[in-house]
């Protein structure tokens, strides 16, 4: 007689590992019952395959609440609880019914979202399977979903410079603000926060189009840029100077309201900048900064509109002298 081969043992171990989970899961649970465990979990070949199927068990246990896992398990604890009338039947449908619950969760865990934040002065880099990366600007919000026909990215806030790998067939899409970009082999950056809701394109090109009314779109090619507005994107202008020195470190302002330079230069620091005067918000800054140097900026607002320079609850306030 030929004796089973490993792989014929570790199936086996893992079937039973399965029958076990469904054992040992049912409302009442005998001592008799735990001492077969235990020496069946003396075999080191039975106690990794019941590690693996536990580990499953308690990755899914987050996702309690899906209605396909508590269908499943309580498929299984109801067969486990008829094993009393029909023992063979009730055993193999308790196995089938662990195995869908547990492969149920399993690819549900996969398929939660990976989910990415920055904090206020933060920058971070984030490498994704497929060889795109995405640069996340300071205070900013980035979920990713990969399905097998989707690459699929939701910016919640905040900014980011997305690199899009060329070889996958899929489509990479990003959605914001009621817009959405569509995207094969490119790099450029979406905004969608308190200073301007736009797509920066660098390489390649994109499809910049409402999510509610796909046909309202622009397609854009290398340097050019569209703001949005209600989800529909504006007349396609060229990438305005500067927009690409954030991911250096550096903010460049041409003309730019004050009270919008004083926003984007308080994402990277946790002392903000407020001006006393609302008046001031709208007067022109031009120049170029370090981002994270926020007093620099600060003493050059003081002295272009002859203000002074004070503290209050830990923020840099500028007031007329």
């Amino acid at each position: 007689m030929t004796a089973p081969s490993e792989e014929e043992l570790g199936a086996a171990a893992s079937r039973e590992a399965a029958e076990w989970l469904v054992a040992l899961n049912t409302p009442t649970v005998s001592t008799d019952t735990i001492s077969a465990f235990y020496a069946w979990r003396r075999e080191s070949r039975n106690a990794q395959a019941y590690a693996r199927a536990e580990a499953v068990w308690r990755k899914s246990g987050d996702l309690g609440d899906d209605a396909a896992i508590r269908a499943a398990v309580a498929d299984a604890v109801a067969a486990s609880a008829t094993s009393a009338r029909n023992p063979i039947f009730a055993a193999h449908w308790a196995i089938g019914a662990l195995i869908l619950a547990v492969g149920l969760a399993f690819w549900i865990f996969l398929l939660q979202p990976d989910h990415f934040t920055t904090r206020v002065g933060e920058q971070r880099t984030v490498s994704l399977d497929d060889g795109s990366s995405i640069l996340v600007d300071a205070d900013s919000d980035v979920t990713v979903r990969y399905t097998k026909n989707t690459r699929g990215v939701t910016l919640g806030h905040g900014r980011a410079r997305f690199s899009v790998h060329h070889g996958d067939p899929r489509a990479f899409t990003v959605d914001f603000e009621g817009a959405r970009v569509i995207a094969t082999g490119t790099r450029f950056d979406v905004r969608a926060d308190g200073v301007a809701i736009s797509v920066a394109l660098f390489d390649g090109t994109v499809r910049v189009q409402s999510k509610t009314e796909p046909a309202k779109h622009r397609d854009l090619v290398a340097g050019q840029s569209v703001t949005v507005a209600a989800g529909v994107p504006s007349a396609v202008a060229t990438i305005p100077a500067g927009a690409a020195d954030w991911s250096e470190g550096r903010v460049v302002f041409s003309h730019t309201p004050l009270g919008t330079a004083i926003a984007e230069i308080n994402r990277y620091s946790m002392r903000k900048i407020v001006v006393s005067d609302p008046r001031l918000l709208g007067e022109p800054i031009s120049g170029t900064f370090t981002a994270r140097e926020g007093q620099t900026f600060a003493d050059t607002v003081a002295a272009m509109f002859n203000l002074r320079d004070t503290r209050s609850d830990g923020a840099i306030v500028l007031a007329p002298r």
